[in-house]
């Protein structure tokens, strides 16, 4: 798991990546294997993959808008295991391109929130390199995301429990008829947590949290854009590596807890392992 930033961030408040540019149509790949075809990248769910038809290959997200974003986040693929390096690039006119974030390899298969300084460009390609070719060498990518970051008002500090660090997990326990133990068996794995913030103000809870709680409860205005799952981090800066691919277990309802207007809200999450 790794959050990248190219650029500085005000502080080490959380930060979520929820808000996406990308219609299905925004998507293309300059390959694609013939049973994992590129439209499987718009979709929130982790179940569909794309991968590339062949070495190299790179994938443009189409941002015809012009909207100011700063974040591309790769989730559920095969790129630390398999050795294949990124490197994202934007252009004004599809053509000529120049280089935003210069390639890297990833530690692990983990999600991955790369935070760069805002461009309005209208395409944005990533590139991958394999450090050995041949089909098994090729990347598989479940969901991208090309948006704008949100980072919270406020810190989260006690009371959190890092998704990063434990693994939950229904398990099967197994012993023997004379009771000796004989193993386990995991049959789910997943990652859990719960995020807060209090003393949240008003003006910012209905500038930047609405939209964002919106988007969390599925009740967001279609846009064209998938709805629902989030990447979050609590430290970006401290804790690069606690970062998760999420989504709510309940509909999200802010609360005003002072008589001077500051709100607060909390929900739990759940996401892939």
């Amino acid at each position: 798991m790794s959050v990248y930033l190219n650029t500085a961030l005000p502080n080490n408040h959380p930060i979520v990546g929820y808000h996406s540019v990308l219609r299905v149509q925004d998507i293309t790949a300059s390959s694609s294997d013939a049973t994992r075809p590129v439209v499987n990248l718009w979709s929130p769910d982790t179940a569909m993959l794309w991968k590339g038809g062949a070495d190299d290959p790179y994938l443009i997200l189409a941002n015809p808008a012009g909207v100011s974003v700063d974040y591309v986040a790769i989730v559920r693929h095969n790129m630390g295991s398999q050795g294949i390096e990124y490197k994202i690039s934007t252009s004004t006119d599809g053509t000529a391109y120049t280089t935003k974030v210069a390639r890297k390899a990833v530690a692990d298969d983990s999600v991955i929130l790369d935070f760069f300084t805002a461009t309005t460009a209208q395409y944005v390609k990533i590139n991958f390199y394999q450090s050995t070719t041949g089909a098994a060498h090729r990347p598989t990518i479940a969901h991208v995301k090309l948006g704008k970051l949100l980072q919270f008002e406020r810190g989260i500090y006690v009371g959190h429990k890092p998704a990063g660090i434990v693994l939950e997990a229904e398990t099967i326990q197994q012993k023997s008829e004379s009771g000796q133990y004989l193993g386990t068996i995991n049959t789910s794995v997943w990652r859990k947590a719960s995020i807060s913030q209090a003393n949240v103000t008003a003006s910012f809870l209905h500038t930047y949290i609405k939209p964002f709680l919106q988007h969390l409860n599925s009740t967001a205005v279609d846009n064209g854009t998938p709805q629902g799952p989030i990447v979050f981090a609590y430290k970006p800066v401290t804790y690069p590596s606690d970062i998760l691919y999420c989504w709510a277990n309940s509909t999200v309802r802010p609360s005003n807890d002072m008589a001077n207007g500051m709100m607060g809200f909390s929900f739990d999450v759940e996401g892939i392992a």
